[in-house]
């Protein structure tokens, strides 16, 4: 339970006016000692495994044959460890945190039968298609927790524990969000953990395992086939021990959002949900090895109003939970990586328009983007020829995306899915370089050449001079970056001030302006065909236009926007 000891006072006034501490004097009472127990002194101490949904208690102090004086004590739901996730069943619960009640919530922990859930949606869970030889199985001890939960029978096909379509809320007339506490553990691609919709076909929403990466305990999320990660590397485990699971349907902006401790997925421009299971486990799939801890759901503006980084995250971490996204990552000691707009904003930076972690990741990179009316695969970069992930960085955690010394090698968002755009751009690369063998090899950038023009960073093979590239024109720095090290690389093309930058840690280089074609081919590598991409790791690339670029063509102002992010510059 949450608050473990409460101390109590009480304060009498007499006939003749003045007050006085009577704390030790007076009787006191609760009216539910299951729950908590008081002591002579006033002090409130709470049951370490209570009643699952929590109370509302009355504490009352007596001193005949004066008036009672009476109190309340909203106890919490949660459980032990260094984590103490809140699991609020009445709507006191969310009132005393700040936030609005759901309209249903309940416990899953220490049940014997069916689920009763509690709130003015007033549905009930119940366990469905489970084996015989597998069983719904309650009381599942579930490691770091006093309590214990319950299974929809892992493994088995269309085995959950349900709300069926047509009871509670309906997705295809409003938005909704889920939350579920679960311990999942390692379980083959595509198995189901949670979700709401149909049972097959469109207007389907789940949460499932990663399918390309089986049994590793990973998490994605799945709309219709639509998936777009946006924080975390693809390692991120959740295998590990209990985690929050929230999943926001918002039915008004065709966005979807899943939320757990350590990462967001987001699908954007998605079709019209459908009424369908509202479950922990799978609807037409395998279920997932899975135990639930509690349960609850939301419709409505309500339900919208978890559907942003700031605000599902925000939202876990008020129940308890460490929401590993809230801060900015760092790597090598002090280096940030700003992926979302709240990782930005908390380093008192303007947001980027795209940033893509390039850590750890197995297949095609996703960014977490700001950008609004775009299709959905808009800042996703494709690989071609050769790349290779999960590349160690010397001196880093975490690990990179590696390019050969090759043409046309690149992973790079191609067709024009983000539309053309004229004005400013500022591109943002942490990258590390190898020797190479020629002049000219590319290392990110973007445009078309066909078209007009191309702005693009590289560095000359022969003696690893860092060089700025606009409209062919070439304006070499003075610095061998070829010494192991990881490197910021900032490229700034100001069209209203007529500037052309290119920044690293170790120089500053003033480049050629030209009138570009914006007809974006934006990435890493040879982002144009047949250019000879530089062998090099990548662990980080950013993208932004307009006024926040043109910020950074001014050498004061790239300076400290670089020592902002953590790197020590010698110019």
């Amino acid at each position: 339970m949450a608050q473990n000891i409460q101390q109590w006072s009480a304060t009498g006034t007499f006939d003749s006016g003045p007050s006085a501490d009577i704390t030790a004097l007076v009787t006191w009472s609760l009216n539910d000692t299951s729950i908590a127990t008081v002591n002579s002194s006033g002090i409130v101490t709470l049951q370490p495994a209570g009643l699952i949904y929590g109370a509302d208690i009355m504490i009352t102090a007596t001193l005949s044959p004066a008036t009672p004086g009476t109190g309340t004590i909203v106890v919490i739901p949660s459980d032990s460890g260094s984590r103490a996730p809140l699991m609020p069943q009445r709507d006191s619960h969310w009132v005393a945190l700040g936030l609005s009640p759901w309209g249903a919530y309940g416990g899953c922990q220490e049940s014997t039968g069916s689920l009763v859930l509690s709130g003015s949606a007033g549905y009930t869970l119940t366990p469905v298609n489970v084996a015989a030889s597998i069983q719904t199985l309650y009381s599942q001890p579930v490691p770091g927790w006093t309590r214990v939960g319950i299974s929809p029978g892992s493994g088995s096909n269309g085995a959950r524990i349900s709300a069926a379509a047509g009871v509670g809320p309906n997705p295809a007339t409003t938005s909704m969000a889920l939350l579920c506490y679960a311990l999942v553990g390692p379980s083959a691609g595509s198995t189901q953990i949670f979700g709401l919709g149909a049972t097959a076909g469109s207007g389907r929403l789940l949460m499932v395992a990663d399918s390309n990466t089986n049994s590793s305990g990973q998490v994605d999320l799945s709309f219709n086939g639509i998936l777009k990660r946006m924080t975390g590397p693809l390692t991120t485990q959740h295998s590990d021990r209990v985690h929050p699971y929230l999943l926001v349907y918002n039915r008004t902006s065709g966005e979807v959002w899943g939320f757990t401790d350590q990462c967001i997925v987001f699908s954007g421009s998605a079709p019209a949900q459908t009424d369908g299971t509202k479950m922990f486990g799978a609807n037409n799939n395998p279920a997932a090895s899975g135990t639930m801890l509690y349960w609850a759901s939301c419709t409505g503006a309500l339900a919208e109003s978890f559907a942003g980084v700031n605000e599902g995250g925000a939202f876990l971490s008020n129940l308890g939970w460490n929401v590993s996204y809230l801060n900015c990552p760092s790597d090598s000691g002090t280096i940030r990586c700003p992926i979302t707009p709240a990782c930005w904003k908390g380093l008192g930076l303007l947001p980027w328009a795209a940033s893509f972690n390039l850590q750890e990741v197995t297949g095609a990179v996703s960014s977490f983007d700001s950008w609004k009316g775009t299709n959905l695969n808009g800042w996703n970069m494709t690989p071609s020829l050769n790349m290779t992930y999960r590349n160690d960085q010397p001196g880093w955690l975490r690990r990179a995306v590696n390019f050969p010394d090759i043409a046309s090698a690149r992973l790079a968002v191609t067709n024009n899915l983000i539309g053309s755009y004229t004005g400013s751009v500022a591109f943002l690369g942490y990258c590390r370089i190898a020797a190479g063998a020629g002049t000219g090899r590319s290392l990110f950038g973007g445009w078309n050449a066909a078209l007009g023009g191309q702005f693009r960073v590289q560095y000359s093979g022969l003696d690893g001079l860092p060089q700025v590239n606009c409209s062919g024109v070439v304006s070499t720095g003075i610095n061998d970056h070829r010494d192991s090290r990881v490197h910021p690389f900032l490229a700034v093309y100001d069209v209203t001030n007529l500037r052309v930058k290119l920044y690293t840690d170790l120089e500053a280089i003033t480049g050629s302006y030209g009138i570009l074609n914006q007809t974006p081919a934006i990435g890493l590598g040879a982002i144009i065909a047949g250019q000879t991409c530089a062998s090099a790791s990548h662990t980080f690339f950013s993208v932004c236009t307009g006024s926040t670029a043109e910020l950074l063509s001014d050498n004061g102002r790239a300076s400290q926007f670089l020592k902002t992010l953590g790197w020590p510059l010698v110019w």
